[in-house]
This record gives C-alpha cells, structure tokens and sequence, in this order.
C-alpha cells in the first residue's frame, strides 16, 4: 500500500518529526486522491522533497479540519494540488514551500535579535513564487496556499508580493487568495490570508475560517474517524 511505503519514507528521513507526520498520513487516507500523494511521499529524494509534500498534506488536514471535502490531485499529478469545496463552492488549491535558505533572527551576545534579512530580495522571491503557479490556477475558483520554511522571509514580505501580484495583468480571473502559514508561532493568528481581489461572501467566509483555526487543533485531532462527506470524489475536476 502506498500509505505504508510513504510511513516508511518518513521514518526514514523525518527525523524525531516521524511520528506526527505518520499520524498526518493516516489521517490523510480517507481523502480521495490521497495514495498519488502517498506516492510522491514514498519517492521522495530527500528531506527538502519530502517537506514539499508535507506542506501539501498540512493543509489537506486543516481544510477537512474546517469541513471541506478535500481530494488530492483532482485532476492528475499535472493539475493542481487540491480540490476543495464546502459552502456550495468548489475550489483548486495549488501549495508551494519556500525551503530552509537563508537564516533567520539570531541574538547578539547582550540577548538583543541582530538585524537579518533582505526584504527585496525575499519580496522578489515571493512574487516569482506566487506567479509561478498561475498556470495551475487559471480555471475555476482557486487559490495558493504558502508554506515558509524559510526563518529570514517574514510575513510582511509575502503580504507585499501577495499586493504585487493583485496588480499583475496576467493574474488568473480564478485566483482568489493566497494562504500563508509558516513554522513561526503566532499565538493570535497561525494562518494569514491576503485577498488578490474583492472576493465574494463564501469566500470571504473560508477566508475568515482560516484565519481563525488553530493548526494544533486542525492536525492534533487526527483520530476522527473518515466523515461520510468525504467518501466522494470531487468529480467537478475530473479531466474530459
């Protein structure tokens, strides 16, 4: 089974972080979809590979969290990440990681944070990583959701770019918002979103919803069993 191949991947190559990423995996199987994710976790290359998949993972857990039918890879491993819908709307979620790169806050020897960061350069980044992906959103409603391992890219970054991008003439009519989390804790808000346009009621609603979960709470109640809702594929995505 691909679940188990993926478990092994992870014990593998995870670290003391094993166990509750194999929990995510267990928890993730009651999704359609799931075993093509299982898959590319189980062919991982590598930490880094490995991290790109879990950040799709975690934020299939926090949709079914907040009571979407989630299914993975709707429309084949080259179509978008995610099919989301709850609310009488459907959505494609299209995921990105920015990988561990450049350093992030140290602490000079009188305990006070150093400066660090180059907000240019990680804006820049930003901006190119959100337009990547346009050709996977463009069609239907959608949205990115960003997972930043990166310590020196800061929230105000993205949310400078997430602007910069609201403004380029090729944003997708589709593309929604972007969905930021990251491993720094927040103890208000863990998940930030920034609208790429006036959204309507609905989204604004999930919208809303993201901002207000608690990832410790959308990942740590992970023994519920498979909710009926989310026996059913998300045929609204399937190819012709």
């Amino acid at each position: 089974m691909s679940d188990q191949r993926a478990i092994q991947r992870i014990q593998e190559l995870a670290g003391r972080e094993a166990q509750i990423y194999t929990s995510w995996v267990r928890a993730a199987s009651t999704c359609p979809g799931s075993q093509a994710l299982f898959d590319r976790i189980a062919g991982a290359g590598g930490a880094g590979q490995l991290m790109d998949y879990v950040a799709e993972l975690r934020y299939a857990l926090v949709f079914r969290h907040l009571g979407f039918v989630v299914e993975v890879e709707p429309a084949g491993q080259k179509g978008p990440d995610l099919g989301v819908a709850r609310d009488g709307v459907q959505a494609i979620v299209e995921v990105a990681r920015f990988r561990p790169v450049n350093a992030g806050p140290a602490r000079s020897g009188s305990g006070l944070l150093v400066e660090y960061g180059n907000p240019a350069r990680d804006i820049t980044k930003s901006l190119e990583k959100l337009a990547g992906k346009f050709r996977q959103v463009d069609g239907g409603t959608s949205l990115i959701a960003i997972w930043n391992d990166d310590d020196a890219l800061e929230e105000f970054e993205m949310k400078e770019a997430a602007e910069l991008t609201a403004g380029l003439d090729d944003l997708p009519t589709s593309l929604q918002f972007v969905l930021y989390g990251s491993a720094w804790h927040r103890p208000l808000e863990e998940l930030l979103c920034y609208p790429l346009r006036v959204v309507d009621t609905q989204v604004q609603r999930w919208m809303d919803d993201l901002r207000a979960v608690r990832m410790w709470e959308a990942l740590g109640a992970l023994s519920l069993g498979p909710l009926s809702s989310h026996a059913s594929p998300l045929s609204w995505w399937r190819p012709s």
